[in-house]
């Protein structure tokens, strides 16, 4: 019963890193804008859902329906694993805590890491002429994904909190 108590907290741990991640995203965001060329408003409506899916996952984590919570939270962390950059199209999500591991090939091959306490960022590129080829993985958003789904796994019957 301790280590279910232990998985709780860490579960609403986690839970609370998306929220935080997810407004502190929501907050960049609008502090920027995006004006109303129709593009730009596009991916405002794209960043905008993804910080505040984090959100919804984080919230629904602190709730008693944590089986749906940690579904969700794992999807919103599969969002994160892959950030990358291939000739001017890529994708970056990240919302809460980062450490990342990668490469770039500009101007010649470097292995390289990334690690920050707090990030959201959400950055969408199409077509911008950029030669660089870069691909990070975060490794906590993975860490998430395995231990989300081991909790699942062990305890599937058993997470819905009682009052």
């Amino acid at each position: 019963m301790a280590i279910m108590k232990i998985n709780l907290v860490l579960i609403r741990l986690i839970g609370v890193i998306q929220i935080l991640g997810g407004l502190l995203g929501l907050t960049l965001t609008f502090r920027q804008g995006f004006g109303f060329v129709f593009n730009y408003f596009i991916y405002f409506i794209i960043i905008t859902f993804a910080f505040s899916f984090g959100i919804y996952c984080g919230v629904i984590l602190l709730t008693k329906n944590i089986s749906r919570g940690i579904n969700l939270s794992i999807i919103n962390q599969f969002l994160q694993v892959v950030q990358f950059s291939i000739l001017g199209n890529g994708i970056e999500y990240v919302a809460g805590i980062y450490f990342a591991i990668g490469f770039s090939d500009t101007p010649s091959f470097n292995l390289q890491y990334k690690f920050s306490t707090y990030k959201s960022s959400c950055f969408l590129s199409f077509m911008t002429g950029d030669e660089e080829i870069k691909v990070m993985i975060n490794l906590i958003a993975i860490l998430f994904i395995v231990y989300l789904y081991k909790v699942y796994s062990k305890f599937e019957k058993d997470l819905t909190v009682k009052e």
